[in-house]
């Protein structure tokens, strides 16, 4: 078996990492005007790929390890399939959809060839090929051996071309042996890894870019391009920079990029993605294949250096790198092992690649032929800056082609539109003065400037904005302030850049730290606030903080200063902190800090509700800490090292959060039979299920006299946050349409759909069985907590449905289960996300199935006996066993003995979850499912017969995986059936991040 080579395993996980995915294409769109000989042009792509090995070859597996599987030239049938078009509009959207194929590369060729035909003279050629099998570097021979063999086949014979010396089986072999053993400090690979061991030490996880949106848990990679153009006398001028440092026109636009960004806030260690040709034998230079190698290479612009500094920098760090080109990327990512996650590329995120255009253009016999342009719409990192450069006849300067590739996650189009506009002004800038240090390079047109140190400055809105947010605002305002937001050197910062918000006032000179204003007559005094904010492109302030950056919360990247605005805009609230903090298990929480404003007080489950209403779920803090007074450093700052912890003295509430914390260990280790539990330790992870989280809720209700629901064990789930809840009494009802169960992870969510009766808490069972990592949701009717108005269709549930998990999870792939009722609704739930061009890489469904489409059921009434018979079943008594009706009463008498802690039945209670299940039977009758174009997971629950596996099959286009499991049907969440679901799930789920 040959294995894949180092840059074809790395594209094999990605494409295992993000399922079905287009990014990793390359579309080769060719406009042919003139009599096509279709037949001629059948032979020479099958003589293409009969001569290169690598547009043949398959990816297998065996045990866990991919190889290489070269197809031979009989089996490997290319085909070309001719599609009229009718139009230009029609053509552009046909080439678009065929662009974004997703190849299966185990089954296919990596290699799809279309010819849009708009008339007998007018066609375009579509060739798409997976990267795995071609890289930049490869079009040249690829476009050359199709015009050689076309012209011989157009004249009635093979073509006439040299033997390969090598194919791509032979280098990704050599490869292995050229780096030798890393274990001998003399091999290739022991000697380059030492080199870029050292190189990457200390290198930023993540650059803290300009983005519009906090970066989402998985990355979609959908994604735009913005188009930029330098002129042949910018170009010119660049190449002369160039030639003076002794560096080439790319080492300019890389250093100028690493300035740009800098300047934009993303700091002064830049490390950003080089791919490299890494064909370093010649032998290689007329193959297709995989062989760029990608190099990250850091940029030092600390200090405020000339450009030509950082240029000379550049320089000194890529020669060297190129000398050390030959170790993998992806090994380098094995070995060194950085923070891993589906929300971001690892080492780097941010990428700059050269193109000089390819020397052999496409030529038919009998045809004119062009090139088409493809819109990106995808991304493979955060943002790539690519640079084409054009050369007159003579080999001068004629121009450079610029794209600036971004991703939709995390920027507006307008946004990246305006950071191409600001290289370009660098670019001039540098130009025009190489000397010119970075800091100084003007990054704003005159009447930008105008605009930003004028209008925006005396506009009362930014202002009023400001003092919202601000640590100390003005107390007296006369309407002759003025606010500008400057960098360092007290330059006005771009829109999108952060900077210092300075003031001036009329007392403003009186101030310890006063400065002159550079901007008006130059008469008045400013003062730094301490405050962080950037311009938005329409003038709005945007406050970012006190001026500490973003922290990482697992995956994401959380602006604190945003919480604490909003928790600080509460009146009750007269200072507010928020923070990032791990407990001893590993587990990071957002928790945030209250000081009550003067003479008043604070409640923190209030504080907390606040925040929800008002933020996304993955900004609520965990807990609110209300404190006397936030600690402060002598400079007046929150002190953020002093904040205590969610069980520290401070906190407020009725007994104090520690002593909290030691009952409930001790009520922990009680119900789940675990000695000497810790305060840091989960719940769930111990082995705790939802009915033992009821035994606990009823313990807990004895010990303190409070009432806790089952959603603030799950939001808080080990003692000492617990505790914290208890203190605050920050306890919400059970019944809240969207049920975090775990709000902790890096891992993409597992969205669980209710059964029939509308509640979801059950799914808890599934916790203990599911990676820690992975934050699990369950989604409930919304009936149940007393508002909203029952579904009409199973339709409209599903688009409410995907409406929530989408806030949570902007982009996909999603995970969805669904039990009974709920394996319907989240079938429904992955079709609408399918519409909305989002994958869902998990369809569990537990045991549904769709109504039978033949006659008119009869409308169904559930009863108040029957939801009651319900609720006593699953904590497992018989309703049989009582005599007479049973009561709302009856039922929490037993429960409330038994332990469970099911919370406060009431008969408003029992009314909701009867006309919710009632509604969800008579859904189910009238649902018609639709083609679900993506594969299912299925559980039968055997010891029922409620219908097979096999209805499912014309609505789910891929396979349906099925499994057993020896329960009835209402069993299925009981703690045997739920591990052995849950385990399965969780195999499913690893292989799908």
């Amino acid at each position: 078996m040959v294995p894949l080579s180092y840059a074809q395993r790395r594209l094999w996980f990605l494409s295992r990492l993000e399922g079905g995915s287009a990014t990793y294409n390359m579309a080769m769109p060719l406009r042919l005007r003139g009599t096509l000989d279709r037949e001629a042009l059948r032979a020479a792509v099958r003589d293409v790929v009969a001569r290169h090995e690598s547009l043949r070859t398959l990816v297998a597996e065996t045990d866990g390890e991919p190889w290489q599987r070269i197809l031979g030239p009989a089996e490997a049938e290319p085909g070309i399939e001719v599609v009229p078009v009718a139009d230009e509009d029609r053509l552009a959207a046909a080439v678009a959809a065929e662009a974004a194929h997703v190849f299966d590369l185990t089954a296919g060729l990596p290699l799809r060839v279309r010819l849009f035909a708009l008339s007998e003279h007018d066609h375009v050629l579509l060739m798409v090929v997976h990267h795995i099998a071609c890289d930049g570097w490869s079009v040249d021979p690829l476009v050359r051996d199709l015009s050689l063999a076309y012209t011989a086949r157009h004249a009635g014979r093979a073509p006439d071309w040299e033997e390969l010396p090598v194919q791509y089986a032979d280098y990704a072999l050599w490869q292995r042996e050229l780096l030798g053993d890393e274990d001998d400090p003399d091999s290739v690979a022991a000697r380059q890894l030492a080199y870029w061991r050292e190189h990457l030490s200390g290198a930023p996880d993540r650059l803290p870019l300009p983005a519009d949106r906090p970066r989402p848990a998985v990355a979609t990679h959908r994604g735009g391009t913005a188009s930029f153009r330098v002129d042949t006398d910018l170009h010119q001028r660049l190449a002369a920079v160039a030639r003076q440092s002794g560096a080439s026109v790319f080492m300019v636009v890389q250093a100028a990029f690493a300035a740009l960004l800098t300047r934009m806030g993303a700091g002064h260690d830049i490390p950003v993605g080089v791919p490299v040709a890494g064909r370093t034998d010649e032998a290689l230079d007329d193959l297709v294949g995989f062989f760029v190698n990608t190099l990250v290479l850091r940029t030092d612009t600390s200090g405020d250096p000339e450009f030509t500094d950082v240029l000379t920098r550049v320089r000194d760090t890529n020669l060297s790198a190129y000398e050390h080109q030959d170790l993998p990327f992806e090994r380098l990512v094995e070995v060194l092992n950085p923070v891993r996650s589906a929300a971001h590329q690892p080492l780097f995120q941010v990428m700059v690649s050269h193109q000089s255009g390819s020397d052999a253009p496409l030529s038919l016999p009998g045809l004119d032929v062009g090139t088409e342009k493809v819109p990106s719409t995808t991304a493979k990192f955060d943002l790539c800056l690519t640079v084409d450069e054009r050369f007159a006849a003579d080999g001068t300067p004629a121009g450079l082609d610029g794209g600036l590739e971004y991703a939709l996650d995390l920027f507006d189009p307008a946004t990246a539109e305006d950071l191409a506009h600001r290289f370009v002004l660098l670019l001039r800038a540098v130009a025009a003065d190489p000397r010119v240090r970075i800091g100084a390079a003007d990054l704003l047109t005159p009447e930008e400037r105008q605009r930003i140190t004028d209008v925006w400055a005396a506009d009362p809105a930014a202002l009023d904005t400001w003092q919202q947010h601000a640590r100390t605002p003005l107390t007296e305002r006369t309407g002759q302030e003025r606010l500008y937001v400057l960098d360092e050197e007290l330059r006005p910062v771009p829109p999108g850049a952060p900077g210092t918000v300075y003031v001036t006032h009329p007392g403003a000179a009186a101030a310890p730290d006063a400065a002159p204003c550079p901007f008006g007559d130059g008469t008045a005094a400013m003062v730094p606030t301490g405050d962080l904010a950037r311009w938005a492109a329409d003038g709005r302030l945007v406050p970012l903080g006190r001026a500490a950056g973003d922290v990482a919360l697992g995956a994401m990247r959380i602006a604190p200063g945003e919480i604490e605005t909003e928790l600080a805009g509460h009146p009750a609230v007269g200072a507010a902190a928020v923070a990032v903090r791990e407990d001893r298990a590993g587990q990071q929480h957002l928790l945030a800090w209250a000081e009550p404003a003067p003479g008043g007080t604070a409640d923190p489950g209030a504080l907390r509700d606040h925040l929800a209403a008002a933020l996304p779920p993955y900004l609520v803090p965990t807990g609110v800490v209300v404190l006397d007074a936030l600690p402060r450093t002598a400079g007046g700052d929150v002190d953020h090292a002093a904040l205590p912890g969610p069980d520290g003295e401070e906190t407020t509430g009725t007994g104090g959060a520690a002593q909290h914390t030691a009952a409930l260990c001790e009520i922990f280790s009680e119900v789940l039979g675990v000695d000497d539990i810790e305060p840091d330790e989960n719940f769930f992870d111990l082995g705790g299920h939802s009915l033992l989280a009821m035994r606990m809720i009823s313990r807990i209700r004895g010990v303190f006299g409070t009432e806790v629901s089952i959603q603030t064990v799950f939001e808080a789930p080990t003692p000492e946050l617990l505790a914290a809840r208890l203190a605050d009494g920050g306890t919400t009802a059970p019944f809240r349409p969207l049920l975090p169960l775990r709000t902790t992870g890096t891992r993409a969510p597992l969205f669980c759909v209710h059964p029939g009766a509308g509640i979801g808490w059950a799914y808890s069972a599934l916790l203990r069985h599911l990676d820690p990592d992975r934050p699990v949701h369950a989604l409930q009717a919304r009936r149940l907590d007393g508002t909203g108005e029952l579904p009409a269709t199973i339709g409209e549930m599903a688009r409410d449905y995907v409406r929530q998990i989408r806030e949570v999870q902007p982009h996909g792939p999603y995970h969805l289960l669904g039990w009974s009722f709920g394996g319907v609704v989240a079938h429904e739930m992955a079709v609408l996300l399918q519409e909305e061009g989002e994958q869902t890489s998990t369809l569990a469904v537990l045991d549904a199935y769709p109504a039978d489409p033949a006659g008119e059921p009869e409308p169904v009434e559930i009863g108040e006996q029957e939801v009651l018979t319900t609720i006593l079943d699953f904590f497992g008594h018989d309703a049989t066993a009582f005599d007479g009706p049973l009561t709302h009463e009856d039922v929490n008498k037993v429960l409330e003995a038994e332990g469970t802690g099911f919370p406060g039945l009431t008969a408003r209670h029992v009314t909701a979850i009867a006309e919710v299940q009632t509604n969800n039977v008579n859904l189910l009758h009238a649902h018609a499912p639709r083609r679900f174009d993506g594969e299912m997971v299925f559980f039968t629950a055997t010891d029922d017969d409620l219908g097979v596996v096999d209805e499912w099959r014309p609505f789910t286009a891929g396979p349906v995986h099925h499994h057993e499991v020896p329960c009835a049907h209402k069993d299925m969440m009981r703690p045997g059936p739920a591990g052995a679901i849950g385990r399965t799930v969780a195999e499913w789920l690893d292989g799908r991040d």
